[in-house]
């Protein structure tokens, strides 16, 4: 009797955990494509206004001193002086909001400009978002499995539940690579980039994303631990059949 409620349990907790993983992630991965999402940015860029070098470089950028650019896994969003709005084509932005040279360029060999606009580009680049994607098509086909294993008189049942431990377990390991890989990026973006740009340009985690990935994460891995302790139980529940039809 308390197998079978912890069985049950387990079955429960697949299910509501894997709904709720693909919430998170459906979210994760549409942050910053519209301003209802922009709280979900993977990390903000601003331009540092106590940085001494800004004031010899504000002349030059005008209005765009403001500029606030809030990077998701999707999306990008920007404020000024306005309201807040959101794209997905960030070459538009750097057109919108082109850097300035450091120094006169007919002088020196070399040209160098600061552009926060790619820098928050190439940072858009490393957090790809087909990592998202492909954690939120595996959280559907381990759904797909569950349900069907919860099914009554179903066929196939035990290559459902192998299935469904394989793809849990595949599942946990590439959202640990995608939420680690997250967090290097973004720990790396903050310690870099300002040292990088004489501390112009200031760069901020975001905390929001940040969550949902390590909540993502520990949701994924405790669905692979119930997948495969149903996995096991089915298995042992299936070797006193095969025995008593041997006899």
């Amino acid at each position: 009797m308390f197998c079978l409620g912890l069985h049950t349990l387990f079955r429960c907790l697949v299910t509501v955990l894997t709904i709720v993983n693909a919430f998170l992630l459906a979210y994760l991965y549409f942050g910053c494509q519209n301003t209802s999402h922009s709280s979900i940015y993977a990390a903000r860029f601003s331009f540092n206004q106590s940085s001494p070098v800004l004031g010899l470089l504000a002349d030059s950028y005008n209005s765009t001193v403001d500029l606030k650019l809030y990077v998701g896994f999707s999306g990008v969003c920007y404020k000024t002086t306005g309201a807040m709005q959101c794209t997905t084509q960030v070459d538009a932005l750097e057109k919108k909001f082109p850097g300035i040279a450091l120094y006169d360029s007919t002088s020196n060999s070399t040209a160098a400009t600061l552009d926060i606009v790619r820098v928050a580009s190439k940072f858009e680049d490393t957090v790809d978002p087909r990592a998202v994607l492909t954690n939120l098509v595996l959280i559907l086909f381990t759904f797909g499995a569950s349900a069907y294993t919860s099914l009554p008189f179903m066929p196939w049942k035990h290559v459902a539940q192998t299935v469904l431990a394989g793809v849990s377990l595949l599942a946990a390991i590439m959202c640990g690579f995608t939420t680690m890989w997250l967090h290097v990026a973004v720990e790396t973006a903050t310690r870099l980039i300002s040292p990088g740009s004489m501390g112009v340009i200031n760069v901020v985690a975001g905390n929001s994303a940040a969550a949902m990935a390590w909540t993502s994460f520990v949701f994924t891995l405790l669905v692979a631990l119930a997948a495969i302790w149903l996995f096991v139980k089915s298995k042992r529940a299936e070797q006193p059949n095969n025995l008593r039809a041997k006899v």
